[in-house]
Parts: structure tokens; C-alpha cells; sequence
């Protein structure tokens, strides 16, 4: 559930792929969840306190699974 109540918390930059003659490719490169907004959330939709330890590991497990498909060239 918190997976995807984090689906717009995702930080992400663009990057030129080219060379400096041009030819290249506008590119995101994915960096992570943004964890401060992963706290609040995990706070408004009232994640027992005892449970969030546990569901931040395994959000972290998903995060870098997630970074190494959306990162993949």
C-alpha cells in the first residue's frame, strides 16, 4: 500500500545523453523516493508506529528494484 500511496514521490532529474555536438537523447535519471515525504505519508494514513520500520525496508527493497528498471539503458 505504501508503494504506491508513493507513487508521485519519486525524485528525478534530466540528463543529456548526447555529446557536445549534439545527436543526444533527453533522459530521466531516477534517484529515489523523496523519504521525508515517505514519513508523512506513512503518518497521515496512520501506519501503526510498531509496523513502519518494517514497511520502510521493504519500501527500500521495491525502491531499488524499481531504480534498477527505470535506470536500465
Amino acid at each position: 500500500m505504501v508503494y504506491t500511496l508513493c507513487r508521485t514521490q519519486w525524485r528525478k532529474q534530466p540528463v543529456w545523453t548526447g555529446g557536445p555536438m549534439g545527436g543526444g537523447t533527453l533522459v530521466w535519471l531516477w534517484e529515489g523516493l523523496d523519504y521525508v515525504a515517505v514519513e508523512i505519508l506513512m503518518r497521515r494514513y496512520r501506519i501503526p508506529e510498531s509496523e513502519q520500520d518494517e514497511v520502510f525496508e521493504q519500501l527500500q527493497i521495491l525502491e531499488g528494484a524499481t531504480l534498477e528498471i527505470r535506470n536500465a539503458r
